[in-house]
Order: structure tokens, then sequence, then C-alpha cells
């Protein structure tokens, strides 16, 4: 990760201290900014392809042995996405327990923002969907686990049309980039998964696209009566986290903005 990341936050950390306004109750005793700033130094698509086999993870759950640090990480919308995410494997490499511990919302709009700005660095580690292999993944299958809550971070990622068909191995990358694999297709799949709808498979975008589409129809269909409308768009729901959040405090009070802070995929 690069060396902006850990400047960033050990910046949130001073407005954490210093106060821009109302802030949440923390427990003192917990070395949540130090975390971030160990986090902010990991590998990310390491662990988020590897999880308990990289190295790293060892390291750093040495070093903070309290999974409440990480829980406190991935709670607060406040921190960088790509510390919550970090922190969110963390919990996860240790099996789906740990990762329970954390709000399922949060950890929903983390893992959702994560596919959407591709975090995770490679595509296998959120499945092969269709094709033959785990349809899941390592990180898909935490939205299944996290269940209803899910979706609601899911859904906006419908409009996403981003390419997200990068695997490895020189076959298996050749016939991955021949299903065009996009954000939009994860989420959907992902969904019908949790709905437990069909979505069969389409090798024509524009035939894939109607079936989503369908797909959208049948869940409005099964929501409950009395839930607000869903909002539509790849930035509708807190899911599509920006990742130029500039102060942890007034992103609370008024919508994001800023650029101190922007994560790339260069970790």
């Amino acid at each position: 990760m690069q060396a902006g990341l850990g400047t960033t936050v050990c910046v949130m950390a001073g407005l954490w201290l210093t106060g821009c306004g109302s802030e949440q109750p923390r427990d003192p005793t917990l070395p949540v900014e130090q975390l971030a700033a160990r986090l902010a130094s990991c590998k990310l698509t390491h662990l988020a392809t590897a999880l308990a086999m990289d190295p790293q993870v060892s390291e750093v759950w040495q070093q903070f042995p309290d999974a409440r640090s990480y829980v406190a990480l991935v709670d607060d919308a406040r921190w960088p996405i790509d510390v919550r995410f970090a922190a969110a494997l963390m919990l996860r490499s240790t099996g789906e327990a740990q990762l329970k511990r954390a709000d399922p919302h949060a950890v929903a709009e983390v893992f959702a923002a994560a596919l959407q700005h591709n975090l995770a660095g490679y595509a296998f580690s959120w499945g092969w969907l269709w094709a033959p292999g785990d349809p899941l993944g390592l990180l898909g299958q935490v939205f299944i686990e996290i269940g209803p809550p899910a979706e609601r971070a899911l859904e906006p990622l419908l409009d996403d049309a981003t390419a997200r068909d990068t695997y490895l191995g020189s076959t298996e990358a050749t016939e991955m980039a021949g299903r065009r694999y996009r954000v939009k297709d994860f989420a959907a799949f992902y969904l019908a998964r949790l709905a437990n709808l069909e979505l069969p498979w389409e090798p024509d975008l524009a035939k894939r696209d109607q079936v989503i589409g369908k797909l959208r129809v049948q869940l409005a269909a099964e929501a409950p009566p009395g839930e607000p409308q869903r909002p539509g768009g790849v930035v509708g729901a807190s899911a599509a986290l920006r990742l130029d959040d500039h102060c942890p405090q007034c992103a609370l009070r008024g919508g994001l903005g800023g650029s101190s802070h922007r994560a790339r995929n260069d970790k």
C-alpha cells in the first residue's frame, strides 16, 4: 500500500483526538489508531486472495491480538474503506465467527465497496460464478454468510458495468476473460443466491442484462411490505463508499468529499 495512506491514517487519528464535531464514544484502551496504521502498511491484495495463508495475518494478529480493535475499524465508517476492508479480512481469516462480531450491515457495505472498487485486485477471490470452480470464492461467500443485510449493499451494484474479469493462469485467465464478468454480474449472482432465485447464465451481455433486470423485479416483489424503496445507481446506497473521505467526523454529518485520500489497487 502506498505511503500516502499511512499519512492519511495518522491525520485521521489526529482529527479524532482533536475533534471536528460530535464523535462516537470509543474504548480508549483499544489501540485502534495504531492498528489502522499497521493495516495501512499491509499488501491488501495479498490479504484478500490468501486470507489465513498470508504471512501478514499472523504478524498483525501477534501485534494486535484483541479482535475488538478490528471490529471497531470495520464498524466505523469514518475510516478509509481499504483500512476497514483489511480489518474485516483479518477477522475473516480466523473463521466466520470472528467476522460476525462486527455489524453485519457494516461488513456488507465494506465488502460491496471492495468489490466495486477492486480492492482485492483479482476477480477469483469473488468466485467463478457460473463457470466451473468455486462459484462464490473466499470473499463472495461472506455475503451469503451475512444473509439479508447484504442485499441492500449489493443492489446498487447492479448498475455497475465495470469489468471484473482478472483471473490467474493462462488458460483460466483467457477463458474467464471471455465470459466478460462485470461488477453487476457478481452482485446479481450473490443476490440470487441470497433470495434463492434462479439466475441463468447468458454469454451475451445484452441478454445477461435482461436476466439481471428480471432479477430486480423479483427482488422488488419479494421485499417486505412497508420497506423503503431501495435506491438505484452505483452510488445509491452506503455500499458505494467513496475513497476520498477527507474527514472522519465530517463524513458523518453531511456527505463525503475532499481528496486527501484515494485508495488504489497497487498495494
